[in-house]
C-alpha cells in the first residue's frame, strides 16, 4: 500500500512538472501593433464583396476579404454546399493565414479570424514607395474578386514566355 502511496506521489509529481498550471488569454490581442495597421490602410472599411466558387460539385462563397465559406455576421450562417445544388454544408469558415520574413529577418504575418481581432487584409495595389499604405478611395475600386479561367491562364503563359507585355 505505501508503495502505491509513493508512486502515485511521484506520478502526481511529474504530471504536475510536465503539465503548465496556469492558463492565459492570448497576450496580443489587446496589445496589437494596431496603430501601424491603421495607418497602412489608411481608413478603408473592411471588404465586403464576395463571389461564388462552383467547381467539382462544390459551390462556396468566397470573400474578398482573406475569409471564405461563410456569410458574414448578420448573414445566414455556412456557405460550402456539397453537392452543390444541395443544402447541406460541411464546412463553416476559413481564412488565409499568411507568413514570412522581412528585409530585417522580422516575422511578418496577416491573418483573419473571424474578423473578430481586426482585418489585415484590405484590396487593392500597395504603393512602393516604401509605406506600403493604400487609400480608401483605392479600396473601395478594388473591392471586388476577378474570375479567371485555366484558358486565360494558359493565354498568359505563352504570351509571358513569347515575351509579350499586356
Amino acid at each position: 500500500m505505501k508503495n502505491i502511496f509513493r508512486f502515485l506521489l511521484a506520478a502526481l509529481i511529474m504530471v504536475g512538472a510536465v503539465i503548465p498550471g496556469k492558463a492565459e488569454m492570448c497576450k496580443y490581442e489587446q496589445t496589437g501593433n494596431k496603430g501601424q495597421r491603421a495607418q497602412t490602410a489608411a481608413g478603408c472599411t473592411p471588404s465586403s464583396s464576395f463571389e461564388w466558387l462552383d467547381i467539382n460539385n462544390v459551390r462556396t462563397r468566397i470573400n474578398s476579404g482573406g475569409d471564405m465559406w461563410w456569410d458574414l455576421p448578420a448573414g445566414t450562417g455556412s456557405k460550402y454546399f456539397i453537392p452543390a445544388n444541395g443544402s447541406a454544408t460541411s464546412l463553416f469558415a476559413g481564412s488565409l493565414w499568411i507568413a514570412g520574413v522581412d528585409v530585417n529577418n522580422q516575422l511578418k504575418c496577416a491573418a483573419l479570424r473571424f474578423r473578430q481581432v481586426g482585418n489585415d487584409y484590405y484590396t487593392g495595389p500597395l504603393t512602393v514607395d516604401g509605406m506600403a499604405s493604400i487609400t480608401p478611395e483605392t479600396c473601395a475600386k478594388w473591392d471586388k474578386i476577378f474570375k479567371i479561367t485555366r484558358a486565360e491562364v494558359d493565354e498568359f503563359l505563352v504570351n509571358f514566355e513569347a515575351g509579350k507585355t499586356c
